[in-house]
């Protein structure tokens, strides 16, 4: 996670907990939903709405930026998931090869990496 990211991160958990106390259990169910279905409508299948009740929700602005929010929580989890894994394959690789932490595989400086 770079820094700019480490700072946002924060305020996107305390919006998206904000906007979620906002919303009805059926309203916060959709938001989940949202994260693995590919449409609203599909979302909307999954917790047992008909897809036109989520566009006809009152408050479906606030439902909206609370998938947005909840998608780039999600999102950046993923990131900071990969981040580690690929830090942990650099380290047993270079453990693997024989070469020091501050040097890359033999050739990578040859090559300009």
């Amino acid at each position: 996670m770079n820094e700019k990211q480490a700072e946002e991160r924060p305020g996107m958990e305390d919006e998206l907990g904000a906007l979620l106390a906002t919303l009805t259990p059926r309203q916060m169910q959709f938001v989940i939903a949202r994260l693995v279905a590919a449409s609203d409508a599909e979302a909307a299948r999954l917790v047992g709405l008909h897809p036109h009740t989520v566009y006809c929700w009152r408050n479906r602005a606030d439902v909206r930026r609370a998938v947005r929010l909840a998608l780039r929580e999600a999102l950046a989890g993923a990131q900071d998931d990969l981040l580690e894994v690929a830090e942990r394959t650099l380290e047993v690789l270079r453990e693997e090869l024989g070469c020091p932490a501050s040097r890359g595989p033999p050739g990578l400086a040859r090559h300009g990496r």
